[in-house]
Protein backbone atom coordinates (compact mmCIF):
# COMPACT_ATOMS: atom_id res chain seq x y z
CA UNK A 1 0.00 0.00 0.00
CA UNK A 2 1.29 3.30 -0.58
CA UNK A 3 2.42 5.82 1.79
CA UNK A 4 -0.50 8.40 2.85
CA UNK A 5 1.49 11.27 1.18
CA UNK A 6 2.52 9.45 -1.91
CA UNK A 7 0.82 10.39 -5.34
CA UNK A 8 -1.26 7.11 -6.57
CA UNK A 9 0.21 5.09 -9.20
CA UNK A 10 -1.08 5.43 -12.59
CA UNK A 11 -3.63 2.81 -13.85
CA UNK A 12 -2.81 -0.55 -15.65
CA UNK A 13 -1.81 0.46 -19.53
CA UNK A 14 -4.80 -2.05 -19.93
CA UNK A 15 -7.11 0.08 -18.70
CA UNK A 16 -5.51 3.49 -20.03
CA UNK A 17 -5.02 2.45 -22.88
CA UNK A 18 -2.54 5.14 -24.40
CA UNK A 19 -5.29 8.12 -23.88
CA UNK A 20 -2.46 10.35 -24.07
CA UNK A 21 -0.69 9.07 -27.11
CA UNK A 22 0.31 11.10 -30.53
CA UNK A 23 0.41 9.74 -33.97
CA UNK A 24 -1.86 6.61 -33.60
CA UNK A 25 -2.92 5.35 -36.93
CA UNK A 26 -6.21 6.51 -37.11
CA UNK A 27 -6.54 9.20 -34.61
CA UNK A 28 -7.92 11.87 -37.03
CA UNK A 29 -10.88 10.07 -38.28
CA UNK A 30 -11.52 8.77 -34.24
CA UNK A 31 -11.57 12.36 -33.40
CA UNK A 32 -14.05 13.34 -35.88
CA UNK A 33 -16.14 10.49 -34.93
CA UNK A 34 -16.24 11.80 -31.50
CA UNK A 35 -17.23 15.47 -32.40
CA UNK A 36 -19.55 13.83 -34.56
CA UNK A 37 -21.36 11.99 -32.19
CA UNK A 38 -21.18 15.05 -29.50
CA UNK A 39 -22.98 17.46 -32.01
CA UNK A 40 -25.54 14.54 -32.35
CA UNK A 41 -26.32 14.55 -29.04
CA UNK A 42 -26.28 18.54 -28.89
CA UNK A 43 -29.00 17.97 -31.14
CA UNK A 44 -31.17 15.11 -29.54
CA UNK A 45 -30.77 17.44 -26.54
CA UNK A 46 -32.14 20.69 -28.70
CA UNK A 47 -35.20 18.64 -29.64
CA UNK A 48 -35.68 17.58 -26.33
CA UNK A 49 -35.29 21.21 -24.78
CA UNK A 50 -38.01 22.31 -27.46
CA UNK A 51 -40.10 19.63 -27.30
CA UNK A 52 -40.61 20.10 -23.49
CA UNK A 53 -42.29 23.37 -23.31
CA UNK A 54 -45.62 22.14 -22.51
CA UNK A 55 -47.77 22.34 -19.47
CA UNK A 56 -46.08 19.95 -16.88
CA UNK A 57 -43.01 21.82 -17.37
CA UNK A 58 -44.59 25.14 -16.33
CA UNK A 59 -45.57 23.63 -13.65
CA UNK A 60 -42.59 22.09 -12.06
CA UNK A 61 -40.81 25.56 -12.63
CA UNK A 62 -43.91 27.16 -10.27
CA UNK A 63 -42.12 24.35 -7.85
CA UNK A 64 -38.92 26.57 -7.40
CA UNK A 65 -40.34 29.50 -6.39
CA UNK A 66 -39.81 29.66 -3.01
CA UNK A 67 -36.18 29.10 -3.37
CA UNK A 68 -36.44 32.13 -5.73
CA UNK A 69 -37.99 34.15 -2.66
CA UNK A 70 -35.02 32.90 -0.54
CA UNK A 71 -32.31 33.88 -2.25
CA UNK A 72 -29.80 36.72 -0.78
CA UNK A 73 -30.95 34.82 2.81
CA UNK A 74 -28.25 32.70 3.44
CA UNK A 75 -29.25 30.30 6.31
CA UNK A 76 -33.31 29.85 4.89
CA UNK A 77 -31.86 29.58 1.23
CA UNK A 78 -30.05 26.47 3.28
CA UNK A 79 -33.18 24.66 4.88
CA UNK A 80 -35.65 25.62 1.20
CA UNK A 81 -35.59 22.05 -0.14
CA UNK A 82 -38.17 20.94 -3.20
CA UNK A 83 -39.79 18.29 -2.02
CA UNK A 84 -36.68 15.64 -1.41
CA UNK A 85 -34.30 17.63 -2.91
CA UNK A 86 -31.59 20.09 -2.00
CA UNK A 87 -31.28 23.28 -3.04
CA UNK A 88 -28.65 23.79 -5.79
CA UNK A 89 -30.70 23.59 -8.80
CA UNK A 90 -33.02 25.88 -6.75
CA UNK A 91 -30.19 27.86 -6.78
CA UNK A 92 -29.61 27.98 -10.49
CA UNK A 93 -32.94 28.12 -11.53
CA UNK A 94 -33.74 31.52 -9.09
CA UNK A 95 -30.82 32.90 -10.56
CA UNK A 96 -32.33 32.25 -14.36
CA UNK A 97 -35.75 33.50 -13.06
CA UNK A 98 -34.10 37.10 -12.01
CA UNK A 99 -31.81 37.49 -14.80
CA UNK A 100 -33.76 36.23 -18.13
CA UNK A 101 -36.76 34.41 -17.02
CA UNK A 102 -37.37 32.72 -20.63
CA UNK A 103 -38.72 29.56 -20.49
CA UNK A 104 -36.94 28.38 -22.87
CA UNK A 105 -33.77 29.37 -20.88
CA UNK A 106 -34.62 27.19 -17.81
CA UNK A 107 -35.15 23.83 -20.52
CA UNK A 108 -31.67 25.01 -22.30
CA UNK A 109 -30.06 25.02 -18.85
CA UNK A 110 -30.78 21.66 -18.34
CA UNK A 111 -30.28 20.08 -22.29
CA UNK A 112 -26.98 21.42 -21.36
CA UNK A 113 -26.34 19.76 -18.47
CA UNK A 114 -27.46 16.88 -20.10
CA UNK A 115 -24.74 17.45 -22.76
CA UNK A 116 -22.30 17.88 -20.35
CA UNK A 117 -22.90 14.48 -18.90
CA UNK A 118 -22.17 13.06 -22.58
CA UNK A 119 -19.04 14.95 -22.23
CA UNK A 120 -17.55 14.20 -19.14
CA UNK A 121 -18.27 10.58 -19.43
CA UNK A 122 -16.20 10.67 -22.81
CA UNK A 123 -13.57 12.63 -21.20
CA UNK A 124 -13.38 9.79 -18.51
CA UNK A 125 -13.78 6.96 -21.13
CA UNK A 126 -10.92 8.34 -22.62
CA UNK A 127 -8.41 8.11 -19.59
CA UNK A 128 -9.96 4.75 -18.56
CA UNK A 129 -9.80 3.40 -21.80
CA UNK A 130 -8.51 5.17 -24.70
CA UNK A 131 -9.48 6.69 -27.75
CA UNK A 132 -10.61 4.35 -29.71
CA UNK A 133 -12.77 2.46 -27.14
CA UNK A 134 -14.05 5.56 -25.35
CA UNK A 135 -16.00 5.88 -28.46
CA UNK A 136 -18.22 2.98 -27.18
CA UNK A 137 -19.13 5.04 -24.00
CA UNK A 138 -19.53 8.57 -25.89
CA UNK A 139 -22.17 6.66 -28.15
CA UNK A 140 -24.07 5.08 -25.54
CA UNK A 141 -24.35 8.02 -23.25
CA UNK A 142 -25.63 10.33 -26.45
CA UNK A 143 -27.88 7.81 -27.28
CA UNK A 144 -29.54 6.42 -24.18
CA UNK A 145 -33.38 6.33 -23.92
CA UNK A 146 -33.44 6.99 -20.40
CA UNK A 147 -31.17 9.88 -20.40
CA UNK A 148 -32.82 11.86 -23.78
CA UNK A 149 -36.16 10.68 -21.72
CA UNK A 150 -35.35 13.56 -18.95
CA UNK A 151 -32.75 15.42 -20.61
CA UNK A 152 -34.91 19.04 -20.48
CA UNK A 153 -36.67 18.71 -17.27
CA UNK A 154 -36.81 21.66 -15.20
CA UNK A 155 -36.03 19.64 -11.63
CA UNK A 156 -32.39 18.68 -10.61
CA UNK A 157 -31.95 15.60 -12.44
CA UNK A 158 -30.06 16.68 -15.51
CA UNK A 159 -27.92 18.18 -13.25
CA UNK A 160 -27.29 15.77 -11.04
CA UNK A 161 -26.22 13.40 -14.10
CA UNK A 162 -24.05 15.74 -15.02
CA UNK A 163 -22.34 15.78 -11.75
CA UNK A 164 -22.06 11.89 -11.51
CA UNK A 165 -20.39 11.75 -14.95
CA UNK A 166 -17.93 14.81 -13.48
CA UNK A 167 -17.10 12.51 -10.32
CA UNK A 168 -16.03 9.82 -12.67
CA UNK A 169 -14.01 12.09 -14.44
CA UNK A 170 -12.26 13.14 -11.40
CA UNK A 171 -11.51 9.60 -10.08
CA UNK A 172 -10.14 8.63 -13.63
CA UNK A 173 -8.03 11.94 -13.22
CA UNK A 174 -7.00 10.91 -10.19
CA UNK A 175 -6.59 6.81 -10.78
CA UNK A 176 -4.33 7.75 -13.65
CA UNK A 177 -2.20 9.93 -11.61
CA UNK A 178 -3.38 13.33 -13.86
CA UNK A 179 -5.23 14.62 -10.65
CA UNK A 180 -5.18 14.89 -6.75
CA UNK A 181 -8.28 13.49 -4.49
CA UNK A 182 -9.25 17.11 -3.72
CA UNK A 183 -11.25 18.04 -7.18
CA UNK A 184 -13.59 13.99 -6.63
CA UNK A 185 -13.92 15.64 -2.92
CA UNK A 186 -15.33 19.12 -4.13
CA UNK A 187 -17.28 17.90 -6.73
CA UNK A 188 -18.45 15.31 -4.32
CA UNK A 189 -20.01 18.04 -2.11
CA UNK A 190 -21.36 20.04 -4.71
CA UNK A 191 -23.64 16.70 -5.81
CA UNK A 192 -24.43 16.15 -2.40
CA UNK A 193 -26.18 19.37 -2.35
CA UNK A 194 -27.98 19.11 -5.78
CA UNK A 195 -29.41 15.35 -5.33
CA UNK A 196 -28.75 12.84 -2.10
CA UNK A 197 -27.94 10.16 -4.63
CA UNK A 198 -25.39 12.07 -6.17
CA UNK A 199 -23.64 12.36 -2.99
CA UNK A 200 -24.15 8.98 -2.61
CA UNK A 201 -22.04 8.61 -5.91
CA UNK A 202 -19.45 10.54 -4.36
CA UNK A 203 -19.08 8.13 -1.40
CA UNK A 204 -19.77 5.33 -3.42
CA UNK A 205 -16.53 6.34 -5.79
CA UNK A 206 -14.20 7.55 -2.35
CA UNK A 207 -14.68 3.70 -1.30
CA UNK A 208 -13.20 2.93 -4.95
CA UNK A 209 -10.34 5.18 -3.80
CA UNK A 210 -9.77 4.13 -0.19
CA UNK A 211 -9.55 0.37 -1.54
CA UNK A 212 -6.21 1.97 -3.12
CA UNK A 213 -5.06 4.50 -1.37
CA UNK A 214 -6.65 4.26 2.24
CA UNK A 215 -5.17 8.20 3.08
CA UNK A 216 -6.90 9.68 -0.04
CA UNK A 217 -9.97 7.61 0.44
CA UNK A 218 -10.35 8.97 4.12
CA UNK A 219 -10.17 12.27 3.39
CA UNK A 220 -12.37 12.20 1.15
CA UNK A 221 -14.86 10.88 2.72
CA UNK A 222 -14.07 12.87 5.51
CA UNK A 223 -14.46 16.22 3.51
CA UNK A 224 -17.91 14.83 1.94
CA UNK A 225 -19.12 14.19 5.27
CA UNK A 226 -18.41 17.34 6.91
CA UNK A 227 -19.74 19.25 3.50
CA UNK A 228 -23.13 17.34 2.90
CA UNK A 229 -23.90 17.13 6.70
CA UNK A 230 -26.07 19.88 6.60
CA UNK A 231 -28.08 17.93 3.57
CA UNK A 232 -27.35 14.55 5.78
CA UNK A 233 -29.46 16.93 8.42
CA UNK A 234 -32.31 17.92 6.48
CA UNK A 235 -32.74 14.45 4.71
CA UNK A 236 -33.26 13.11 8.43
CA UNK A 237 -35.73 15.76 8.96
CA UNK A 238 -37.52 14.82 5.85
CA UNK A 239 -36.98 11.21 6.69
CA UNK A 240 -39.44 12.03 9.97
CA UNK A 241 -42.17 13.08 8.00
CA UNK A 242 -44.82 10.55 7.35
CA UNK A 243 -45.48 11.68 4.24
CA UNK A 244 -42.50 11.22 2.31
CA UNK A 245 -43.11 7.30 2.73
CA UNK A 246 -46.25 7.41 0.94
CA UNK A 247 -45.33 6.55 -2.68
CA UNK A 248 -47.55 3.97 -4.47
CA UNK A 249 -46.77 -0.13 -3.78
CA UNK A 250 -44.69 -1.72 -6.67
CA UNK A 251 -46.66 -3.01 -9.17
CA UNK A 252 -43.75 -5.37 -10.90
CA UNK A 253 -45.53 -6.04 -14.42
CA UNK A 254 -47.05 -2.67 -14.28
CA UNK A 255 -43.31 -0.70 -14.30
CA UNK A 256 -42.07 -3.02 -16.61
CA UNK A 257 -45.03 -2.16 -18.82
CA UNK A 258 -44.39 1.06 -18.75
CA UNK A 259 -41.27 0.74 -18.72
CA UNK A 260 -40.49 -1.05 -22.21
CA UNK A 261 -43.49 1.22 -23.44
CA UNK A 262 -41.58 4.66 -22.96
CA UNK A 263 -37.84 3.28 -23.49
CA UNK A 264 -38.52 0.21 -25.54
CA UNK A 265 -36.25 -3.48 -24.58
CA UNK A 266 -33.04 -1.58 -25.79
CA UNK A 267 -32.03 -1.34 -21.79
CA UNK A 268 -31.42 -4.94 -21.90
CA UNK A 269 -28.84 -5.19 -24.64
CA UNK A 270 -27.68 -1.83 -23.23
CA UNK A 271 -27.45 -3.55 -19.27
CA UNK A 272 -26.16 -6.97 -20.90
CA UNK A 273 -23.44 -5.20 -22.99
CA UNK A 274 -21.87 -3.25 -19.77
CA UNK A 275 -21.82 -6.33 -17.79
CA UNK A 276 -18.24 -7.64 -18.83
CA UNK A 277 -16.77 -4.36 -17.43
CA UNK A 278 -17.70 -5.22 -14.16
CA UNK A 279 -14.80 -7.61 -13.52
CA UNK A 280 -12.27 -5.14 -15.26
CA UNK A 281 -13.61 -1.49 -13.96
CA UNK A 282 -14.05 -2.20 -10.31
CA UNK A 283 -14.69 1.85 -9.19
CA UNK A 284 -16.82 2.55 -11.94
CA UNK A 285 -18.76 -0.78 -11.24
CA UNK A 286 -19.21 0.11 -7.43
CA UNK A 287 -20.36 3.75 -8.22
CA UNK A 288 -22.92 1.49 -10.91
CA UNK A 289 -24.37 -1.36 -8.86
CA UNK A 290 -23.93 0.97 -5.45
CA UNK A 291 -26.52 3.77 -7.20
CA UNK A 292 -29.08 0.62 -8.65
CA UNK A 293 -29.34 -0.71 -4.64
CA UNK A 294 -30.15 2.72 -3.17
CA UNK A 295 -32.41 3.42 -5.67
CA UNK A 296 -33.93 0.22 -5.63
CA UNK A 297 -33.66 0.46 -1.57
CA UNK A 298 -36.06 3.39 -1.87
CA UNK A 299 -38.28 2.12 -4.16
CA UNK A 300 -39.24 -0.78 -1.80
CA UNK A 301 -39.46 1.35 1.52
CA UNK A 302 -41.76 3.83 -0.81
CA UNK A 303 -39.37 6.61 -0.72
CA UNK A 304 -39.34 6.66 -4.25
CA UNK A 305 -41.86 6.04 -7.12
CA UNK A 306 -42.10 2.88 -8.77
CA UNK A 307 -44.00 4.62 -11.73
CA UNK A 308 -41.52 7.42 -12.25
CA UNK A 309 -38.07 6.52 -13.59
CA UNK A 310 -35.66 9.54 -13.33
CA UNK A 311 -33.58 8.31 -10.40
CA UNK A 312 -32.47 5.75 -12.86
CA UNK A 313 -31.10 7.96 -15.61
CA UNK A 314 -27.88 8.41 -12.50
CA UNK A 315 -27.02 5.02 -13.62
CA UNK A 316 -26.09 6.39 -17.21
CA UNK A 317 -22.52 8.20 -16.76
CA UNK A 318 -21.49 4.61 -15.18
CA UNK A 319 -23.05 1.68 -17.25
CA UNK A 320 -22.05 3.61 -20.82
CA UNK A 321 -18.02 3.65 -19.10
CA UNK A 322 -18.55 -0.30 -18.21
CA UNK A 323 -19.68 -0.63 -22.21
CA UNK A 324 -16.37 0.73 -23.18
CA UNK A 325 -14.42 -1.13 -20.22
CA UNK A 326 -16.07 -4.04 -22.10
CA UNK A 327 -15.08 -3.40 -25.30
CA UNK A 328 -11.64 -3.44 -24.28
CA UNK A 329 -11.52 -7.14 -23.40
CA UNK A 330 -14.01 -8.22 -25.78
CA UNK A 331 -13.03 -6.13 -29.10
CA UNK A 332 -16.12 -7.98 -31.00
CA UNK A 333 -18.63 -5.92 -28.54
CA UNK A 334 -18.01 -3.25 -30.82
CA UNK A 335 -20.33 -5.08 -33.50
CA UNK A 336 -23.71 -4.74 -30.45
CA UNK A 337 -22.45 -1.29 -29.42
CA UNK A 338 -22.74 -0.04 -32.76
CA UNK A 339 -25.71 -1.40 -33.32
CA UNK A 340 -27.18 -0.46 -30.33
CA UNK A 341 -26.19 2.84 -30.50
CA UNK A 342 -27.70 3.56 -34.43
CA UNK A 343 -30.97 1.91 -32.78
CA UNK A 344 -31.49 4.47 -30.67
CA UNK A 345 -30.37 7.59 -32.43
CA UNK A 346 -32.79 6.44 -35.33
CA UNK A 347 -35.50 6.19 -32.60
CA UNK A 348 -34.82 9.11 -30.88
CA UNK A 349 -34.66 11.24 -33.76
CA UNK A 350 -37.44 9.61 -35.73
CA UNK A 351 -39.84 10.83 -32.31
CA UNK A 352 -38.03 13.77 -31.37
CA UNK A 353 -38.15 15.03 -35.51
CA UNK A 354 -41.98 13.67 -36.06
CA UNK A 355 -43.19 15.52 -32.33
CA UNK A 356 -41.20 18.65 -33.45
CA UNK A 357 -43.32 18.59 -37.35
CA UNK A 358 -46.82 18.26 -35.32
CA UNK A 359 -46.04 21.15 -33.43
CA UNK A 360 -44.48 23.76 -36.60
CA UNK A 361 -47.48 22.34 -38.71
CA UNK A 362 -50.14 22.88 -35.52
CA UNK A 363 -49.03 26.60 -36.01
CA UNK A 364 -50.79 27.17 -39.37
CA UNK A 365 -53.95 26.51 -38.35
CA UNK A 366 -56.50 28.27 -35.70
CA UNK A 367 -56.73 28.04 -32.14
CA UNK A 368 -58.02 29.86 -29.36
CA UNK A 369 -55.18 30.80 -27.96
CA UNK A 370 -54.77 32.94 -30.93
CA UNK A 371 -57.76 34.99 -31.00
CA UNK A 372 -57.52 35.69 -27.22
CA UNK A 373 -53.60 36.87 -27.79
CA UNK A 374 -55.17 39.35 -30.76
CA UNK A 375 -58.00 40.73 -28.75
CA UNK A 376 -56.81 41.29 -25.34
CA UNK A 377 -55.47 44.44 -23.98
CA UNK A 378 -52.91 45.35 -21.27
CA UNK A 379 -54.29 44.12 -17.61
CA UNK A 380 -56.19 41.19 -19.31
CA UNK A 381 -55.72 38.05 -18.05
CA UNK A 382 -55.42 34.34 -20.10
CA UNK A 383 -56.12 31.16 -18.69
CA UNK A 384 -54.76 28.44 -20.61
CA UNK A 385 -56.90 25.20 -19.68
CA UNK A 386 -56.13 21.64 -20.87
CA UNK A 387 -56.51 18.42 -19.37
CA UNK A 388 -53.49 16.27 -18.51
CA UNK A 389 -54.12 13.39 -21.51
CA UNK A 390 -50.78 11.82 -20.02
CA UNK A 391 -49.37 11.00 -16.42
CA UNK A 392 -46.51 13.53 -15.63
CA UNK A 393 -43.92 11.58 -16.14
CA UNK A 394 -44.34 10.32 -19.25
CA UNK A 395 -42.79 13.35 -20.96
CA UNK A 396 -43.91 12.62 -24.27
CA UNK A 397 -46.99 14.77 -24.37
CA UNK A 398 -46.41 18.26 -26.37
CA UNK A 399 -48.45 21.75 -26.38
CA UNK A 400 -48.66 22.85 -29.57
CA UNK A 401 -51.15 25.30 -28.19
CA UNK A 402 -48.74 26.42 -25.65
CA UNK A 403 -46.45 27.26 -28.26
CA UNK A 404 -48.59 30.53 -28.99
CA UNK A 405 -46.21 31.44 -25.47
CA UNK A 406 -43.29 32.10 -27.66
CA UNK A 407 -40.75 29.95 -24.77
CA UNK A 408 -37.77 32.59 -25.63
CA UNK A 409 -40.32 35.55 -24.66
CA UNK A 410 -39.61 36.38 -20.02
CA UNK A 411 -42.19 35.30 -18.65
CA UNK A 412 -41.33 36.23 -14.57
CA UNK A 413 -43.45 34.96 -12.05
CA UNK A 414 -46.52 37.11 -11.27
CA UNK A 415 -48.41 37.40 -7.74
CA UNK A 416 -51.09 39.34 -8.68
CA UNK A 417 -52.46 39.06 -5.00
CA UNK A 418 -51.51 37.32 -1.96
CA UNK A 419 -51.57 33.17 -2.09
CA UNK A 420 -49.41 30.55 -2.22
CA UNK A 421 -47.84 30.00 -4.99
CA UNK A 422 -47.08 26.77 -5.46
CA UNK A 423 -50.50 25.53 -5.10
CA UNK A 424 -51.66 24.04 -8.73
CA UNK A 425 -54.76 24.99 -8.32
CA UNK A 426 -54.38 29.15 -8.88
CA UNK A 427 -52.50 28.48 -12.41
CA UNK A 428 -49.08 29.37 -11.19
CA UNK A 429 -49.73 32.85 -12.93
CA UNK A 430 -46.72 34.20 -14.72
CA UNK A 431 -46.95 38.00 -16.94
CA UNK A 432 -46.10 37.49 -20.71
CA UNK A 433 -45.97 41.33 -21.91
CA UNK A 434 -48.85 43.18 -20.61
CA UNK A 435 -51.09 39.98 -19.69
CA UNK A 436 -51.23 37.65 -16.81
CA UNK A 437 -51.24 33.73 -18.08
CA UNK A 438 -52.44 30.89 -15.65
CA UNK A 439 -52.16 27.46 -16.57
CA UNK A 440 -54.84 25.19 -15.59
CA UNK A 441 -55.60 21.15 -15.80
CA UNK A 442 -58.59 21.03 -13.95
CA UNK A 443 -61.62 22.91 -12.31
CA UNK A 444 -61.22 24.56 -8.63
CA UNK A 445 -64.50 26.61 -8.52
CA UNK A 446 -63.31 28.07 -5.31
CA UNK A 447 -59.58 29.62 -6.39
CA UNK A 448 -61.08 29.96 -9.85
CA UNK A 449 -63.52 32.60 -8.46
CA UNK A 450 -60.79 34.38 -6.29
CA UNK A 451 -59.27 34.80 -9.30
CA UNK A 452 -61.94 36.04 -11.46
CA UNK A 453 -63.19 38.17 -8.39
CA UNK A 454 -59.82 39.70 -8.59
CA UNK A 455 -58.99 40.91 -12.27
CA UNK A 456 -63.07 42.03 -12.47
CA UNK A 457 -62.29 44.87 -10.19
CA UNK A 458 -58.81 45.84 -11.30
CA UNK A 459 -61.46 46.34 -14.65
CA UNK A 460 -59.57 43.32 -16.37
CA UNK A 461 -60.90 40.62 -18.64
CA UNK A 462 -60.35 37.10 -18.46
CA UNK A 463 -60.14 35.02 -21.62
CA UNK A 464 -60.29 31.15 -21.02
CA UNK A 465 -58.58 29.20 -23.90
CA UNK A 466 -59.73 25.46 -23.61
CA UNK A 467 -57.99 23.17 -25.86
CA UNK A 468 -57.27 19.78 -26.17
CA UNK A 469 -59.86 18.47 -24.43
CA UNK A 470 -61.88 15.84 -26.99
CA UNK A 471 -60.11 12.56 -24.58
CA UNK A 472 -61.83 14.28 -21.19
CA UNK A 473 -65.75 14.10 -21.36
CA UNK A 474 -67.57 17.01 -20.27
CA UNK A 475 -64.90 19.92 -19.96
CA UNK A 476 -66.86 22.80 -21.73
CA UNK A 477 -70.29 21.88 -19.12
CA UNK A 478 -68.19 22.12 -16.16
CA UNK A 479 -66.77 25.10 -17.40
CA UNK A 480 -70.03 26.51 -18.35
CA UNK A 481 -71.15 25.91 -14.77
CA UNK A 482 -67.96 26.88 -12.94
CA UNK A 483 -68.88 30.31 -14.93
CA UNK A 484 -72.40 30.68 -13.77
CA UNK A 485 -71.66 33.86 -11.40
CA UNK A 486 -70.01 35.47 -13.90
CA UNK A 487 -70.81 37.12 -17.54
CA UNK A 488 -69.36 35.60 -20.31
CA UNK A 489 -69.10 34.39 -24.04
CA UNK A 490 -68.42 31.40 -25.85
CA UNK A 491 -67.17 30.89 -29.44
CA UNK A 492 -66.12 27.92 -30.96
CA UNK A 493 -62.07 28.44 -32.34
CA UNK A 494 -60.41 26.31 -35.41
CA UNK A 495 -61.26 22.97 -36.50
CA UNK A 496 -62.00 19.80 -35.17
CA UNK A 497 -59.40 17.22 -34.37
CA UNK A 498 -59.00 13.92 -32.63
CA UNK A 499 -58.09 16.48 -29.36
CA UNK A 500 -61.16 18.04 -29.32
CA UNK A 501 -62.03 21.90 -30.93
CA UNK A 502 -61.01 24.70 -29.35
CA UNK A 503 -63.30 27.36 -26.98
CA UNK A 504 -62.64 30.71 -26.15
CA UNK A 505 -64.53 31.76 -22.74
CA UNK A 506 -64.42 35.59 -22.19
CA UNK A 507 -65.19 36.67 -18.68
CA UNK A 508 -66.56 40.22 -18.56
CA UNK A 509 -67.30 40.23 -14.84
CA UNK A 510 -70.29 39.41 -12.47
CA UNK A 511 -73.39 38.13 -13.40
CA UNK A 512 -76.20 40.78 -13.40
CA UNK A 513 -78.83 39.46 -11.16
CA UNK A 514 -82.89 39.11 -13.08
CA UNK A 515 -85.69 41.11 -11.48
CA UNK A 516 -88.10 38.51 -10.96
Amino acid sequence: MPSPGAEPAPASPRLVGGAHRRGVPGAGLVRALALALLGFAALLRLARALLRWEEVSLAYAAYQQPVVTALGDPWRLMNTWVGLHPPVYGVVHGLIELLFPAPLAFLLFSAACSWLAVFFVHRAALLLVGPPAALAALAVAATAPLALHYAAELNNYPLTVALVAALLWAWARYRSGLGGWLPLALLGVLAGWTHVLGGAAAGLLALAVLVRHRGHGLRILALLAVGCLPVVAGALRLAGETGNFAQPEILWGQSLRDWVQRFGWSFLPGMLLAVPGLRRGAGVACCWLGLASIILIMVIFSVAAPHQFPYWSLLVPAGSLLVAVAVTRLPWWWLGVLGLACFQGWRALDAEGEALLRVYKDQQRARAVDLALQEAAPGDALWMLSPPLEPDDDKRAISPALWRLRPWRPMPLAQPFPFEYTDYRFGQPRSYGALTVYSFTDFYPATMDAILEHHSEAGGRIFIALYDHGPAAGYPERLRRTLRPWSFSERVVGTRDSLGQDRLFLVTGRARAVSP
